[in-house]
Order: C-alpha cells, then structure tokens, then sequence
C-alpha cells in the first residue's frame, strides 16, 4: 500500500490525499491488516470518497467483506478515531442520544450523553454496523445528522 505522510496535515493513501484527524492513534500495528488486493481496492475507493467529502458514506455489502476492517484501517492511517455502534432489533435511541441518570454523590438526576453525541462532538467516525436491524425510533434520531442539516437534535437537552 502506498502511504506517505506529508508535513502540512495530509497523506497519501492508495494515490489519495486525504486530510489528517486530530485523534492519532496511540497503538496502531498495521501487521494486523493483510492487505489483499481485494482490500487495497476498497481502501482505494473509500479514500477518494473521503478525500473530496465530509458526508456521511453508505458501505453495503456481504457479511465479512472487510467493510469494517477497510474503515478502521483508514481512520487510524489518517488519525481519525472511529467507534463501533452495533445496532439490533432492541437498540434503544438512548445508546445513540443519552438519558438522564443518578450522579453517583449527590443522587440528583443529570444528562449523561451517549456514544453518538460524544462522537458528533468530538469529530470521531462512526461505524454504524447493521444499521438495518435498528428500530425506527434511533433512524428517526439519525436522520437530521445524516441529511443536508447535519445536526443532532437531542429532546431532552
């Protein structure tokens, strides 16, 4: 794989430049990825995608198609800090969003954000795994961040 490293915030990925995050990762091993052919040409196409875009990007495909894999690499080759949301028919819009819980000293109810909101605030990636098998109600949540206004709107805050 052709990576090179410039000194004014980017690098060169698969003939790609893509801007670097601020989130450069504290272990990163790139033994751990076998870059196949297969692999190299989807890490290809995902940074053109990301090289040219800051919008969100749909990656469908068979089961242990390297999709995840593909993301993961490139946000720690570009410094980027991904989380992985994993979505199934009982995902409560509350994991995404956050809910009201006990402090633990002065037992009064206070807003603890949840991964998403951390995520949209702090600038990380995130992967949306099975997307498909979310309830509505956290689609409906998703659905002004990923639209033209690009905003998350939490009811409780």
């Amino acid at each position: 794989m052709s990576r090179t490293s410039t000194s004014d915030g980017y690098v060169c990925i698969e003939d790609c430049v893509v801007r670097l995050g601020e989130h450069k990762p504290e272990v990163f091993d790139s033994k751990n990825f076998i870059l196949t052919k297969t692999f190299k040409g989807l890490l290809r196409q995902l940074a053109s995608v990301v090289s040219v875009s800051s919008f969100a990007i749909i990656l469908e495909g068979p089961t242990s198609a390297g999709k995840t894999s593909c993301v993961s690499y490139l946000a720690a080759v570009t410094h980027n800090k991904v989380i992985r949301i994993n979505n199934h028919m009982h995902t409560d819009v509350q994991e995404y969003l956050g809910s009201y819980v006990p402090d633990a000293v002065t037992g009064k109810l206070t807003f603890q954000e949840g991964v998403l909101v951390e995520a949209v605030r702090k600038g990380y990636w995130v992967i949306l795994d099975e997307l498909n098998l979310a309830p509505s109600e956290v689609l409906e949540a998703l659905n002004r961040l990923l639209d033209d206004n690009r905003e998350l709107h939490i009811v409780e805050t």
